[in-house]
């Protein structure tokens, strides 16, 4: 996208209140501004959300979940049911991750 020093023309526009709620969710969902949402919509660029820290957190914590099972794994030279229950419990973790990335 262009520099801010480029952007010397302002535009405006009228939405219902309905659709103002709208926005705000995909706003807030992909945490940007409205600029920069409302350029890459117009522009039909992807939209890029900003990375959180408590995304950053999430997945560090599954990376360290899937390091320990993978320790156990290779020392035990076995799977049992607590590593199935944990794999699974990651599984289900990553896809609420997904579905709030969407």
């Amino acid at each position: 996208m262009s520099t801010t020093k480029n952007k010397s023309v302002r535009k405006s526009l009228k939405i219902t209140v309905e659709e103002n709620n709208i926005l705000l969710t995909e706003l807030k969902k992909h945490n940007l501004t409205f600029s920069n949402f409302a350029r890459a919509k117009i522009l039909n660029q992807k939209i890029k959300s900003k990375i959180t820290n408590d995304l950053i957190y999430e997945v560090s914590k599954i990376g360290n979940n899937l390091n320990q099972i993978s320790k156990y794994v290779n020392t035990e030279k076995s799977l049992d049911f607590q590593v199935l229950e944990k794999l699974i419990e990651i599984e289900k973790h990553l896809e609420s991750l997904r579905k709030n990335a969407n």
